[in-house]
């Protein structure tokens, strides 16, 4: 009978137990969440600065920018990771001196959740000036200029 009554002793501190302990799990999980949410924050920042660095080096090429190819991102986070450039918006070059372009890109990074989940989008505009220097307009840039006119 002793025993009987302890182990009904036990499953009352058990079942008072299981609501106490829920919340703590509930608030380690966000936590968790929220931690990798802000690393990834400072990832993002990171990659911009390497994203603006490559585009001064000329490491993206403009056929990549213009056919709007998306670049993966490799991250230890729980996420994986892309970018790609949007839509380009073109200003006129000064008719004085053609040999360069102004643009804004707009670039686009999505994060997606390794266990499912929402997509975290991250939207930056960068202002791009083409240098052309001497000679003729590659090919397709006369497209562009015609699309500019457009757009405005």
């Amino acid at each position: 009978m002793l025993l009987l009554e302890v182990l009904i002793a036990f499953l009352l501190i058990a079942m008072c137990l299981l609501p106490l302990l829920y919340p703590h799990t509930f608030i380690l999980t966000s936590q968790r969440r929220f931690i990798d949410e802000v690393e990834l924050d400072h990832k993002v920042n990171l990659q911009y600065a390497d994203i603006v660095k490559a585009l001064y080096r000329n490491d993206i090429s403009w056929e990549a920018i213009m056919s709007r190819v998306e670049f993966p991102i490799d991250t230890t986070l729980p996420y994986k990771g892309s970018y790609h450039f949007g839509k380009r918006r073109r200003q006129k070059p000064n008719k004085d001196d053609a040999s360069y372009t102004l643009y804004l890109l707009p670039l686009e990074m999505t994060f997606v959740p390794k266990k499912g989940g929402t997509p975290l989008c991250f939207h930056y505009d960068l202002f791009v000036i083409r240098d052309l220097g001497e000679g003729p307009l590659p090919q397709g840039e006369e497209s562009d200029a015609e699309e500019g006119e457009e757009e405005e």
